[in-house]
């Protein structure tokens, strides 16, 4: 039986080769007996376990398919999303850096603007500085022109003050020589009174009447008289006061202009202090 199934099995058997495995299919078409047909049986029973075991592998091989379709949707999905926040990413990135160029921009130009108005104000304050420099050069220079001025005008005064000293000085030898000329001239005058009195009692005494004035004044051409004398020596003592008058008048009048010009000078010098 063996040896006929052999011989026969080219014949009997027709190989499936549809799926991953292969199966065997029986030909029907011949004749059996009784032990082949319980072989025919138990073949066709292990066929029925092969088609179930296809059945559950094509189940299996669907299922797996489908699990790979959706982890390959899944995956597809998952890349697709990974792509896209890498986009976001990227884009929030470029924005970022754009926002920090444009924040380093503005900061620079702040900065900038800055650093020129800081530079403005010191020039300014610079400017200022110089100024005021200026300024205090120049009443330094103010004040040493009047400190020069002042010292010339404590010369002049001093100077005016010697000269005051050694005029009134003179003004008071003057006057002392004159009191001496004055009181010599008095005394002469008073003597000559009184000897021309005793003079004229002894005239009166051993003449007769006296001839008028005028005709003593007349007759006698070089020797005057004594109302003459008399009158002269008024006259010179007139002529002394009057002198020493004008001298002390003139003295005190060069003093007032003196106070006047130095007054003037020291009124001068507050007004160009407060200036």
């Amino acid at each position: 039986m063996q040896a006929h199934l052999a011989a026969m099995d080219d014949e009997m058997w027709n190989v499936i080769t549809d799926g991953p495995l292969k199966i065997m299919k029986p030909n029907l078409a011949f004749s059996v007996s009784n032990g082949e047909a319980q072989f025919l049986e138990k073949a066709r029973h292990e066929y029925t376990n092969d088609d179930k075991k296809k059945d559950n592998l094509d189940n299996l091989f669907e299922s797996e398919s489908n699990i790979s379709s959706k982890l390959h949707k899944i995956e597809q999905n998952v890349r697709d999303s990974l792509i896209d926040q890498a986009a976001v990413f990227k884009s929030l990135s470029q924005e970022a850096r754009q926002e920090n160029r444009i924040l380093d921009d503005v900061q620079t130009i702040r900065f900038n603007e800055f650093r020129k108005h800081v530079l403005e104000q010191n020039a300014s304050i610079f400017v200022g500085l110089a100024d005021v420099r200026k300024e205090g050069d120049a009443i330094h220079a103010k004040v040493d022109i009047m400190a020069s001025r002042l010292n010339d005008i404590q010369k002049d005064a001093e100077a005016t003050k010697e000269a005051l000293f050694h005029q009134l000085f003179e003004f008071h030898s003057q006057a002392q020589e004159n009191h001496s000329v004055i009181h010599v001239q008095l005394s002469e005058l008073v003597d000559y009174i009184h000897r021309g009195s005793a003079d004229k009692k002894g005239e009166r005494g051993s003449r007769g009447p006296q001839q008028p004035a005028g005709t003593q004044i007349t007759g006698s051409a070089v020797t005057p008289s004594f109302e003459q004398r008399v009158e002269m020596a008024k006259r010179r003592i007139v002529q002394t006061v009057i002198n020493a008058d004008t001298a002390t008048r003139e003295s005190q009048e060069a003093a007032e202009r003196d106070r006047e010009r130095r007054r003037k000078e020291a009124q001068s010098l507050k007004r160009r202090r407060r200036d």
